[in-house]
């Protein structure tokens, strides 16, 4: 009996081995494709845009907190010890203030990239889709350093670019 399950497991193995080896095999250069296209270089721009507009509107409060601090700073001496210390605690609030907008800076550049790339990968997965099964591809696979160790399978990047019209 476990004789059998042995043979049967061997001819399961067997049986997959031969599909997998029969299966027609691709790849593609992603990164390449999805730089070339239109929507690509349109969100770059936006995107550089909303970074421009954030920057200066930091750099200016950042100005202010420089301004507010030197002005304290040559103040010190005038004023009470009590005086200082509310002024040091309003320049650490102002500081902790700045610090949670860039966060929040952050955070929103981070959801209109994903929110502009959706669009473009759906666009990108599609044309692979497409193009693999006019070619008659079992699988695609990406053409990187990281994930392709051996690229004997077709090269199907050209493909891609002419299905989306680059």
């Amino acid at each position: 009996m476990k004789q059998i399950k042995i043979l049967f497991a061997i001819f399961l193995f067997a049986i997959s081995f031969t599909t997998f080896a029969q299966s027609k095999v691709a790849h593609v250069n992603t990164p390449e494709i999805v730089a070339l296209m239109p929507a690509t270089i349109a969100a770059d721009e936006e995107i550089k845009k909303l970074e421009d507009k954030y920057q200066k509107e930091i750099e200016g409060m950042r100005q202010d907190l420089i301004n507010k601090e030197q002005k304290y700073a040559s103040e010190q001496d005038t004023v009470s010890p009590e005086l200082n210390q509310a002024r040091m605690a309003e320049l650490q609030d102002q500081l902790q203030r700045v610090q949670a907008y860039v966060q929040g800076i952050q955070q929103e550049l981070q959801r209109k990239r994903m929110e502009l790339m959706q669009p473009i990968s759906d666009d990108y997965s599609k044309a692979v889709d497409a193009v693999a099964e006019r070619l008659g591809f079992d699988y695609v696979f990406e053409n990187n350093q990281q994930v392709l160790l051996v690229a004997k399978g077709t090269d199907i990047t050209e493909e891609v670019k002419k299905e989306l019209g680059l």
